[in-house]
């Protein structure tokens, strides 16, 4: 057997990987499946902050990786592979690793920059969603008159209860609503300090539940973020942010008070814990969500999740695979997790229901019974609305814009597109984290009944999906680029190669005439060299003079995809905030009518309360008054904000029939109402109850929607009548005539509509006259002529006749 000489004799010649390029390092923050599943365990830095290691590195990217390049070999022979993964620092900065940098100053300007970057990405994600919390218009009914009025009911004793939280029923769960009845009492209790023997307003109490519900979604992002830079790469993890930051989705989920939003931020928090290993946080998320928000339907997002963990708690065991004891501790460690969890969520859930109930009750497996069909017959969730298949297309699109393309080809990049340093197992590792998201979107779309906050608990997931779908495909553009370079620098590299090793040969075999085995395989070097050279210049002898255009094509290409894979990340961020910043400003403006309208009404009545007060210092009011103030909601009754925008008990809500149809809430018992028999009959047929309704002329406050006036086609000589005088509020496309207000009235049942007058107006979008897209978007100087508003007016009546008949909901 031959030996290579190890003294006196020439070293045999070693192969020197070449260095990274900056399109593979860019490409990926996980370059194998040992390094993203370690990834977890190893990386230590926010994901805000190691997000921004892609701005703060990005600009010396093509320096450092020239400089590694360029930099010969320390070692003679190549190292072998470190045992632990380790988690290294590209040109694109995907991780951090400064056991690599030996200069401390180099390392503390890295996170000063990391840091700084971190800090700023944080602040811009609070303004945001603080801005979301104050200017977000409220748009489901549900989030009223299922969510916000019991909350106003625990607080303060009034409220108006739904027949889901009729005891007869039992559909909805306080066990949601008594953490925010906790922070609405702290809240309470701060104000009663600030504002003294003054009544609060509660209005600031319900602004800020909301602030703080856009808070921990900003908290929930920064975690999840933070877990995908860990698992995916700072690039995946950067670009999942900004498509947070920026979406319109996202913006008005963020401070609604519903299980949806709830679960939205349980979802994030559940799927960061995932990435990261850390199994048993992920699975108690996971069972808090199913069963502490009462929505039980989120457990279809989880079911990826207790797969994935299933199979990897039995195949992460260092025992052979396929024994027997492998997958019974496997199995046993998943039921330790699921049952510990439920031990911990599910016995408080009770409790607290019984508490309010005052009886054992499970909210979640009533709700989950009526909406598949469990209950009586004709009672389901098609009761209130039926939709076509393409609702939640239209409604993603409007919300997340160019993100749900990208978002909805991520399986078909992920198989088609090669990805460098992505093996077949790091794909499908991705694809599974993302899947709840296809999943839920499937059964959805098959639900007849569909809204649109159905939706809320998939926007983080589908965000991920943009970002990884972006991410492929700039890795994609640079790889492509790249490969020309690549191509030409390697002929080089094998040109000097082939020259060193037949000049090795050579001196071989000068200094081995001692040794016949020497000679001869010094011989067949020379004839090896001497063979390659030949082919080399017969190769190049034999190429057409036709090839020349091809690779022009060819470099002109490679030249485009460069020019893509910079360009493509910046444009399509510009074009998702351009676009949802439109939404935003649309939503806002076209629909903020009920929370202006009610706050002047609010306004208006404490202040009139308080000077009643002043007037009568030693008169206390009371609770209930014989003949307490009746605000009557129209047809427009789904958009009332909620009691907080009532500033004492004495207002009392009331309906006057309007054409709707279906079965209208109730105001609860002033005492033992979340268990005490309702003071009308509820049904689950969503059959309309009329004795919900009062006559208008018992109203002292009457809120309508007038709609726009359209003026028509006018002869010259046909002058205007003296009753069509035109009222406009300050938005210029607001115009009804007096002639309209008082046909209205008339059809709620007013026979002297002469006895009311307008306080406040204020415009609201008519969706029925106005086109799309020009609703849905704001666009400036275009979408102002097509937009046609209505007026969402309050009315009080001059000469009140008394209560009349109708409910006086008391005991």
């Amino acid at each position: 057997m031959r030996r290579s000489p190890r003294r006196g004799g020439t070293p045999k010649p070693t192969h020197t990987p070449p260095a990274p390029s900056h399109t593979q390092t860019q490409s990926s923050g996980a370059e194998n499946p040992e390094k993203i599943g370690a990834s977890g365990r190893q990386t230590r830095s926010s994901g805000l902050s190691s997000a921004a290691n892609v701005i703060s590195t990005s600009s010396s990217s093509g320096r450092t990786s020239r400089k590694r390049a360029s930099t010969p070999p320390t070692h003679p022979h190549p190292q072998p592979p470190p045992a632990t993964p380790v988690i290294t620092t590209g040109s694109s900065g995907i991780f951090r690793n400064f056991r690599n940098h030996r200069s401390s100053g180099k390392r503390n300007r890295d996170l000063d920059v990391s840091r700084r970057y971190g800090i700023a990405a944080g602040l811009a994600l609070l303004g945001v969603r603080v801005a979301g919390g104050l200017l977000t218009p409220i748009a489901d009914c549900d989030e009223t008159y299922n969510y916000w009025e019991p909350l106003h009911y625990l607080l303060y004793g009034t409220g108006m209860q739904t027949w889901e939280y009729s005891p007869v029923y039992i559909l909805r769960s306080y066990a949601y609503l008594l953490p925010h009845a906790a922070i609405g009492k702290a809240l309470a209790l701060v104000l009663q300090l600030l504002q003294g023997p003054l009544p609060p307003d509660k209005r600031l109490i319900f602004y800020g539940i909301r602030v703080l519900l856009s808070l921990i979604s900003a908290a929930c992002e920064a975690t999840f973020v933070d877990g995908i830079a860990r698992r995916l790469g700072a690039r995946p993890g950067f670009l999942t942010f900004l498509f947070l930051l920026t979406s319109a989705g996202l913006f008005q989920a963020s401070p609604a008070l519903l299980p949806s939003s709830a679960a939205c931020n349980m979802v994030m928090v559940t799927t960061a814990n995932w990435l990261t290993r850390r199994y048993w946080w992920a699975t108690f998320f996971a069972v808090a969500a199913v069963f502490a928000l009462g929505w039980p339907f989120v457990a279809l997002l989880f079911l990826p999740l207790a797969l994935h963990v299933l199979y990897d708690c039995i195949f992460s065991s260092t025992s052979r695979p396929g024994n027997s004891p492998q997958y019974q501790r496997g199995t046993i460690r998943v039921l330790t997790y699921g049952i510990g969890a439920l031990l911990l969520v599910l016995p408080p859930v009770l409790l607290v229901d019984a508490y309010f109930y005052r009886r054992l009750a499970f909210p979640a497996l009533n709700i989950l019974l009526y909406n598949i069909g469990g209950g009586p017959e004709g009672a389901d969730d098609t009761l209130y609305g039926v939709e076509p298949w393409s609702f939640y297309l239209k409604n993603l699109l409007l919300n997340l814009n160019v993100a749900l393309p990208l978002a909805l080809f991520l399986p078909v990049l992920l198989l088609s597109l090669p990805w460098p340093a992505w093996s077949i197992r790091v794909k499908l590792e991705a694809f599974v984290f993302v899947s709840p998201a296809f999943l839920w979107l499937s059964v959805m779309t098959l639900r007849p009944h569909k809204e649109e906050r159905f939706l809320f608990p998939i926007y983080p997931l589908l965000a991920l999906c943009a970002a990884l779908s972006l991410h492929g495909l700039v890795a994609a553009f640079e790889a492509f680029a790249s490969a020309g370079g690549e191509e030409n620098g390697g002929g080089k590299r094998k040109g000097s190669s082939s020259s060193s090793s037949s000049s090795s040969s050579s001196s071989s075999s000068s200094s081995s005439s001692s040794s016949s085995s020497s000679s001869s395989s010094s011989s067949r070097s020379k004839k090896t060299a001497g063979q390659t050279k030949t082919e080399r210049s017969s190769s190049s002898a034999e190429q057409p003079s036709t090839s020349l255009f091809p690779s022009l094509l060819l470099r002109l290409a490679q030249r485009l995809a460069g020019l893509l894979a910079k360009a493509l990340i910046p444009f399509t961020l510009l074009l998702h905030l351009l676009l949802s910043v439109s939404r935003v400003v649309s939503m806002t403006q076209n629909f903020a009518a009920p929370l202006h309208l009610f706050r002047d009404f609010s306004r208006t009545q404490r202040t009139s309360f308080l000077l009643q007060q002043q007037a009568s210092p030693s008169t206390l009011p009371s609770p209930h008054h014989s003949q307490p103030i009746r605000l009557c909601l129209g047809a427009e009754w789904y958009r009332f904000p909620s009691s907080f925008f009532l500033p004492h008990a004495d207002i009392q809500l009331t309906f006057v029939q309007a054409g709707f149809g279906g079965q209208l809430p109730q105001p609860f018992r002033p005492r033992n109402g979340t268990w005490a028999a309702p003071l009308q009959s509820f049904n689950e047929y969503n059959r309309e109850e009329t004795s919900r309704y009062v006559p208008i002329h018992s109203c002292h406050y009457l809120i309508e929607l007038f709609p726009p006036y359209l003026e028509e086609p006018q002869h010259q000589d046909q002058q205007q009548q003296p009753d069509e005088e035109e009222y406009k509020s300050e938005d210029e496309h607001t115009a009804y005539h007096i002639k309209s207000v008082v046909t209205r009235l008339r059809e709620l049942g007013e026979s002297m509509p002469e006895a009311w007058k307008v306080l406040s107006r204020y415009p609201l979008l008519d969706k029925d006259l106005s086109p799309s897209p020009w609703r849905s978007f704001w666009v400036p100087f275009a979408s102002g002529p097509r937009l046609h508003y209505g007026a969402l007016t309050l009315l009080e009546r001059e000469e009140h006749n008394g209560a009349g008949p109708g409910p006086t909901w008391v005991e």
